[in-house]
């Protein structure tokens, strides 16, 4: 249909209709450069191929700063956007956005965003820091994503809640709570055969590993099912990724890493990252613990499924037999609430 010029930035083409029956493509662009606004292409086998990637419908692109369903407020940086806002809200760095917001929220540096916030503000030089929901909080810690309210001028300490990126830390001020009011808190372990033990039997430890728990073992836990809180998962990486000290804290050094200013600069920066571990190779696959036999969720603390044998009534205390609870003979042992199946 239409063919545009690799060597050529600055084309404008909009409400534009391009029809045919059989044809290969609607709108060819090496590159995209072009400000293309409502063109529809129909009978093509591609609506467009820009950039060389295909579209089945040809997309509004718009270069420069961008306001949209706004009515007021100022996209300073060519790379920037606000979008349904009020209130003279204000992009000022590279890869900024205001959304949804009010009350001259405004962002700077690169890779920022307000979402849904009034009164808010990230500020300070750095990259990838947003303010999400919230009311007067400033955010000035890169990396990073912070929510809170607090009446009057925008301030840090408004925050009252932040998830760290770089150090993966989640902090709040409030309470976390459970959406079951049938919960424990549990901690990964690894079992000593490494088969699978099933839920709901009792366990305990021989050397840092679990083995279901026979009459007279001290009794760790159970496996469980029901956990509000867990910890030890290594979810996402292999669990000695960094050094640590002798007492299980990360080893830190001192990292120069890139990031890109509000001129559009490269620059460096040193920053504070864990240490890698020499042994750790990333081209390896990871399992995380979840999805491996020999490591079990085991719930430590609350209230918590056990299997049992014929001789537990409710109010019983019990103790380990084969894994299962079976009655204790004196006052010692785990506490039976009720039984939820003989």
């Amino acid at each position: 249909g239409i063919v545009l010029g690799g060597g050529v930035y600055n084309i404008n083409l909009s409400n534009a209709l391009l029809h045919t029956k059989g044809g290969t493509t609607g709108i060819t662009s090496p590159n995209t450069q072009a400000n293309l606004l409502f063109v529809r292409a129909y009978g093509y086998t591609d609506a467009a191929i820009i950039g060389g990637e295909k579209y089945s419908v040809v997309p509004n692109n718009v270069k420069g700063g961008f306001r949209a369903a706004s009515t007021s407020g100022h996209p300073l940086d060519r790379t920037s956007a606000i979008i349904a806002t009020t209130g003279g809200c204000k992009t000022k760095g590279e890869r900024n956005a205001v959304i949804a917001s009010s009350g001259g929220s405004s962002t700077e540096a690169s890779r920022q965003a307000v979402i849904a916030s009034n009164n808010c503000h990230t500020e300070g030089d750095g990259s990838s820091r947003m303010v999400v929901a919230s009311q007067a909080v400033k955010n000035n810690n890169s990396y990073s994503m912070r929510g809170g309210y607090g009446t009057g001028k925008a301030s840090t300490a408004n925050t009252k809640w932040e998830i760290d990126s770089q150090n993966g830390n989640i902090l709040g001020v409030g309470r976390v709570e459970s959406a079951s009011n049938f919960k424990d808190y549990a901690e990964y372990f690894e079992s000593t055969d490494g088969k699978k033990i099933e839920s709901g039997y009792l366990v305990t430890l021989e050397g840092d590993k679990i083995r279901k728990a026979l009459k007279d073992d001290e009794i760790l836990g159970v496996i469980s099912e029901t956990a509000g809180v867990v910890l030890g998962s290594a979810e996402f990486y292999w669990n000695d990724r960094y050094l640590r000290n002798d007492f299980g804290g990360l080893i830190y050094e001192e990292t120069e890493v890139e990031y890109t200013d509000e001129d559009g600069n490269v620059k460096t920066e040193k920053k504070s990252l864990p240490k890698p571990n020499p042994d750790y190779d990333p081209e390896i696959a990871y399992t995380s613990r979840q999805e491996r036999d020999e490591w079990h969720i085991v719930g430590l603390i609350g209230q918590v499924h056990v299997r049992i044998d014929d001789t537990v009534q409710a109010g019983d205390k019990i103790i380990a037999k084969n894994g299962k609870g079976s009655k204790s003979e004196d006052t010692t042992g785990l506490t039976v609430m009720k039984i939820k199946q003989p």
